[in-house]
């Protein structure tokens, strides 16, 4: 990821035009859509936005007692 990171900023300096445009758009997008593979990452966001209500332990109980 950061060797995109790099790309962009190298991109950046070395065309005029590429701020800003189509192709620097669809890079940050491509490399922010990155983030949602890293699983470290993945895990800690779902830690903090998880409500840990009936709903999260009815989904835990729904899936352990289909693999029964």
């Amino acid at each position: 990821m950061s060797l995109f990171l790099i790309e962009i900023i190298i991109a950046c300096y070395v065309k005029p035009d590429y701020i800003f445009s189509f192709f620097f758009w669809l890079d940050v997008l491509a490399t922010i859509s990155m983030l949602f593979d890293i699983g470290w990452l993945m895990d800690a966001i779902d830690n903090l936005f998880a409500s840990g209500g009936s709903a999260n332990k009815a989904a835990k109980v729904a899936s352990t007692s289909r693999a029964a």
